[in-house]
């Protein structure tokens, strides 16, 4: 199952993924900033044959803004798609019957920005320290349905929103901040391999994790 707001870009991946005999994959297009909208899609996913074993939610909005230029708009911005998102699929993952008996697996994504301080970066700390909290009360809570929960704390990773945040700054300002993390930015595929073992099997005994993978940064 594939959640975003790009319906087209959601398709492209699709039909990119390698699909084997009897697999199916389902799109969703839904603004995840939505609390009730967020809860509608996830009851509606319970409706599928098959129920699904694992969740990984990595929708977020970025901002650098200076504390005292911030408003109301930037608030929502940021807080509806990190929290709202979250709270609302939460509502649903936490219904009656949502699970499989053999379990599953939640994986979240937050930010050493919530650990670290940055200028700017006031509310997108505070939305991805939401997460680190959620990851407490959740894996509490769903571990009588023997699902998991943890959460990854990510140091800078080249992605999308990594480049609309770095297009801001010189080439000097990124090479400075890319070497204090130890082995550089890090690559999709460096987080790709930590999301599948926390699905897996491999990681049954693991739960109520905020897991810093940041490339070395927070000990530089």
């Amino acid at each position: 199952v594939l959640i975003g707001r790009d319906k087209k870009r959601l398709e492209n991946v699709c039909n990119g993924l390698k699909k084997k005999n009897n697999q199916y994959h389902y799109i969703y297009d839904c603004d995840l900033g939505n609390f009730m909208k967020t809860y509608d899609l996830f009851l509606n996913i319970k409706k599928n044959p098959k129920k699904a074993d694992g969740l990984v939610l990595l929708a977020g909005s970025e901002l650098i803004k200076q504390t005292a230029l911030i408003d109301s708009n930037d608030i929502e911005k940021i807080f509806n798609v990190t929290v709202n998102g979250l709270m609302g699929s939460a509502k649903a993952i936490c219904s009656k019957n949502y699970w499989p008996d053999t379990g599953g697996s939640v994986v979240l994504a937050s930010s050493v920005s919530s650990i670290r301080s940055s200028p700017g970066m006031l509310l997108y700390s505070a939305a991805k320290s939401a997460m680190s909290g959620a990851t407490k009360s959740l894996s509490l809570e769903l571990s009588k349905n023997k699902v998991r929960v943890n959460n990854i704390i990510l140091g800078a990773v080249e992605t999308e929103m990594h480049d609309r945040i770095t297009k801001y700054y010189n080439q000097e300002s990124i090479n400075r901040y890319k070497d204090k993390h130890l082995f550089g930015f890090g690559k999709k595929e460096d987080v790709s391999g930590l999301i599948i073992y926390l699905l897996s099997d491999s990681s049954r005994w693991m739960t109520g994790s905020n897991i810093v993978f940041d490339g070395g940064l927070m000990v530089n």
